[in-house]
């Protein structure tokens, strides 16, 4: 049990003294100035307090006289550190018969540059135990002031069973308090763990079936750690894995890099008891890694939230892959297409300038994929790069339809048959509406026929042959379009082969899943 003891200040300077000295400076030094009648005091007085003693709303310096060397020294009020215990403490010196004197003060409003603050902060929380301390019961209160109103609310520490519901603040200046469950190896009692009897007291009877109790805890704790070592072989593949992804420009999620950090952090804090005798831990070791064992639950069970989604971060940089080749062919294929385009009989040079433009917005598309950190928005923007991908290929096959246009109406006509067996494939599955996929490809029957019809007129209408091709694409595209939102596909991405990978690596066992899931 830890004491904590607070000086009181003793002895004043009395009255007849003081005045004393008042006259006395005065008279001697009238007319000199305040900096010399001030230096004057000093230099009779052993200690002086600019703040006139202990007020802990203004920021005070003391000048005293040092008893091992005579010499003058100063010390100032300041804040505790807000880290520590006493948050929201100031540091008063003040003077007494034997010198400088400093007491620890608690300010109700909190601490500002060496004085406490008088006026109500906007957010304040105050924890009476100063924070994570599992032995002593505590309260926390919070106070948020928004204009005139004041929301208050108070918070104590509460036992469920041997665990301990521990309240305390995020700083001393946030009206946020959080809760934490620490595990009582003692036991929990009126809102605090039990302490171990202190020494030189005389022991009660029940104290060796508490002990064995707990000896058998830390068996358990002990025991729990063998089964970490799947855990840690997780953190190793999903590293490995992701690395790997980085080179396809998929980046680790910054909250799954954290939790493989944290991971390699405490792992050799847990795995140095995992040889040890329980009757050897003592409660401070068996509390720490309680609590390092209780973090490692969650990391394992966020490791394997991401290793059942690693397939999809592969499939992702597969597509990022082979969307790098496909830019490459496409700026190929537009180079030829726009020439083609350019020299054309059916005055299409302005489809030269579209694929140019075309392609140069696919670049884009794919340079905002590799820069996005977010899963999502990659998938996003790679499902958008394929379909300007395929709307670029449809303007190169209607300028290649135009080159022959005899051979274009054969590839259209056996088009119009591959859509009829997709209308049949579909048709089988149970609940499928095919009705609107049979309306399309009949109009793209239809439109067929009409460029038939078109070829053989003379003199050949080249304007209207041109947007006989250009309606069969766009037909065609729709009818691509509803076979997919059937099917649940999107046939434009295109079919990449991606590695397997063992979801179940990443699967809690044994003791160690006992540990984390306990049974009621």
């Amino acid at each position: 049990m830890v004491k904590i003891f607070r000086s009181r200040w003793v002895g004043v300077v009395t009255f007849a003294f003081v005045a004393f000295v008042s006259v006395f400076s005065f008279s001697l030094l009238s007319g000199k100035g305040v900096d010399a009648q001030t230096s004057f005091v000093q230099s009779i007085l052993a200690c002086t307090d600019s703040d006139g003693g202990t007020d802990y709303n203004v920021k005070g310096t003391v000048n005293f006289k040092n008893p091992s060397n005579g010499s003058r020294a100063e010390e100032s009020d300041f804040c505790l550190p807000a880290d520590g215990k006493k948050i929201g403490y100031v540091a008063e010196y003040y003077c007494n018969s034997s010198g400088a004197i400093r007491i620890d003060h608690k300010c109700p409003n909190g601490c500002k540059d060496g004085a406490c603050i008088q006026d109500q902060p906007e957010s304040t929380c105050i924890d009476t135990d100063g924070g994570k301390d599992y032995y002593t019961a505590g309260r926390v209160n919070t106070v948020n002031k928004i204009g005139d109103t004041v929301d208050s609310g108070a918070y104590f520490d509460t036992c469920d069973r041997d665990t301990l519901v521990e309240r305390y603040c995020t700083s001393a200046t946030d009206s946020v308090s959080l809760a934490e469950g620490h595990l009582c190896l003692n036991g929990c009692k009126d809102g605090a763990c039990i302490a171990e009897t202190p020494s030189g007291e005389e022991e009660e009877k029940e104290e060796p079936e508490d002990r064995t109790e707990q000896i058998k805890q830390i068996q358990e704790l002990i025991t729990g750690i063998g089964g970490m070592d799947r855990v840690i072989r997780g953190v190793n593949v999903i590293e490995k894995t992701f690395k790997t992804l980085a080179k396809q420009g998929v980046d680790t999620p910054s909250d799954l890099s954290e939790t493989i950090a944290r991971a390699k952090e405490i792992n050799p804090e847990i795995v140095k008891f995992k040889n040890s005798k329980a009757e050897n831990v003592t409660d401070e070791e068996a509390g720490t890694l309680t609590d390092n064992m209780n973090e490692m639950c969650g990391i394992s069970s966020t490791l394997e939230d991401f290793g059942n989604r690693v397939p999809q971060f592969l499939q992702l940089g597969a597509k990022m892959k082979q969307a790098s080749a496909d830019l490459k062919k496409a700026k190929s294929d537009v180079v030829r297409a726009a020439k083609v385009a350019t020299r054309s009989k059916f005055d299409i040079s302005d489809k030269a300038e579209e694929l140019n433009g075309a392609v140069d917005a696919l670049k884009t598309t794919l340079d905002d994929v590799g820069a996005s950190t977010d899963f999502d928005e990659k998938d996003y923007k790679i499902n958008e790069f394929y379909d300007q991908f395929q709307r670029i290929y449809d303007t190169i096959g209607v300028i290649n339809a135009l080159q022959n246009t005899s051979k274009a109406k054969v590839e259209w006509t056996r088009r119009v048959k591959l859509n009829s067996s997709t209308i049949s494939l579909l048709s089988k599955k149970a609940e499928l509406d095919t009705s609107e996929l049979v309306a399309k490809n009949d109009e793209i029957k239809a439109k067929v026929d009409e460029l038939g019809v078109t070829l053989v007129k003379k003199p050949i209408d080249r304007y209207e042959i041109k947007l006989v091709f250009e309606d069969l694409k766009s037909l065609n595209t729709e009818f691509i379009y509803i076979a997919d939102q059937l099917s649940g596909i999107n046939s434009a991405l295109p079919k990449v082969k991606v590695a397997k990978f063992d979801t179940s690596q990443f699967k809690k066992t044994g003791a160690f899943s006992q540990f984390c899931e306990p049974q009621e």
